[in-house]
């Protein structure tokens, strides 16, 4: 016997693109008080994102044969460019990490991860059969888009890693 579709595919994709519809055009108007928690949470919210991106980064040498199944036939060299990601993932965190050029990482980390999701995830859901798993990962990749895009308005950025002074 099959479990229960509390959600259908049709509504699921209507949820979906009103939800976008509605994060996209929302204003963010946040009270002042909000400012202060938004300002102590900065930081460490940063080096979680970063950290995890160097995370994901090292799976891709654990796991590049899979990682590589999921890109496109038609994209040549997928074990290359699993590898290429995981180092471009951990650049990227240690960027973001540092500070050193992090807005160009996470804003470079952002295109990846909206190509991903065009390339990758959206033909999986769309195509006939696809599995709730299909749907999850989808979800997770517009997670990974949203807090790239986050770091990228976030992020505070330095010169160096080394401490600068003046002559």
């Amino acid at each position: 016997m099959a479990p229960p579709v509390f959600l259908s595919r049709a509504r699921g994709r209507r949820l979906l693109l009103g939800s976008v519809a509605a994060t996209a055009a929302a204003e963010p108007r946040l009270p002042p008080s909000w400012n202060t928690s938004i300002d102590r949470l900065r930081a460490p919210g940063l080096v979680c994102f970063g950290v995890s991106s160097m995370v994901f980064g090292i799976v891709h040498f654990f796991y590049a044969r899979a990682i590589a199944s999921l890109i496109p036939l038609w994209i040549p060299g997928a074990i290359a460019w699993a590898y290429l990601l995981g180092v471009a993932r951990i650049a990227a965190g240690l960027s973001i990490v540092t500070r050193v050029q992090a807005r160009l990482a996470a804003t470079l980390l952002s295109v990846v991860y909206a190509l991903w999701i065009v390339f990758v995830h959206l033909p999986q859901v769309v195509q006939p059969g696809s599995e709730a798993a299909d749907r999850v990962f989808l979800l997770l990749a517009m997670t990974l888009l949203g807090g790239s895009l986050f770091a990228v308005a976030f992020v505070e950025e330095r010169r160096s890693l080394f401490k600068e002074t003046a002559p």
